[in-house]
Parts: C-alpha cells; sequence; structure tokens
C-alpha cells in the first residue's frame, strides 16, 4: 500500500511539473509575441509621422533637402532610437492619360530600420 501511495505521490510531481513547464513556456511565447506586436506598432506610428510630414510638400516643391536625418530628429525630438528612418529618397514622375491631360506623381522610398541590421522598405505614392 505505501508503494502504490509513493508511486501516485511521484507521479503527481511529474505532472505538475510539466504543467508549470509548459505554463512558463507558453507565458514566455506570448511575451515574445507582445514585443513583436509593439515593434510593428512604433514602425506604423514612424511611417504615419513621414506621411503626414510629406504630404505638406506639393509636387512643385523641392523636397531634396529633406533626409532621413531631419525626419528622425523631428520625429524623436532630436534624442533618435529604434525604429528610425535609414534612408529616403523622391522620384518624381507623370503619366499621361489622355491627349492633353497629364497626372503628376512623386514616390518616396522609405526605408526604416527596425532594430540593428533588420530593415523594411516602403513606397509612398504623392498626388498633386
Amino acid at each position: 500500500m505505501k508503494g502504490i501511495l509513493l508511486t501516485e505521490a511521484i507521479i503527481s510531481l511529474l505532472l505538475v511539473s510539466i504543467l508549470l513547464v509548459f505554463g512558463f513556456e507558453s507565458i514566455t511565447l506570448s511575451l515574445a509575441q507582445t514585443d513583436k506586436i509593439e515593434a510593428q506598432i512604433e514602425v506604423t506610428s514612424l511611417l504615419n509621422f513621414v506621411y503626414g510630414y510629406l504630404s505638406k510638400y506639393e509636387i512643385k516643391h523641392n523636397v531634396s533637402n529633406i533626409t532621413a536625418a531631419s525626419i528622425n530628429n523631428l520625429y524623436w525630438n532630436g534624442n533618435v532610437q529604434y525604429p528610425k528612418v535609414s534612408s529616403l529618397s523622391f522620384q518624381d514622375l507623370s503619366k499621361t492619360i489622355s491627349s492633353n491631360q497629364k497626372i503628376k506623381y512623386r514616390k518616396a522610398y522609405i526605408v526604416v530600420e527596425q532594430k540593428p541590421g533588420k530593415t523594411i522598405e516602403f513606397v509612398f505614392i504623392f498626388g498633386l
């Protein structure tokens, strides 16, 4: 009878330890997912700022003086952190839609550095 109680106690302790391991593992995985989602939200916030800032400039305005460093300084108030804009370039284009009508637009190529070594590329298109 004592052997059966000892076996049941050992099995119970084993099951409890397995449950604890899986519990800690699931907590760790959920925290990792939370960090990933938080990083995506930060990138989206930065892109929203960049889009709002660049949308002020019409096609006729010269944007060659706008740099990634100036946007980062404005967004981070001089204390640049990650995510940050690592490169920014513009291309002015036009498309003929009929014999006498042209649409002018600007493409902005933006590379955002989420963390050191991890970059994401985006393209914004601005019309007249």
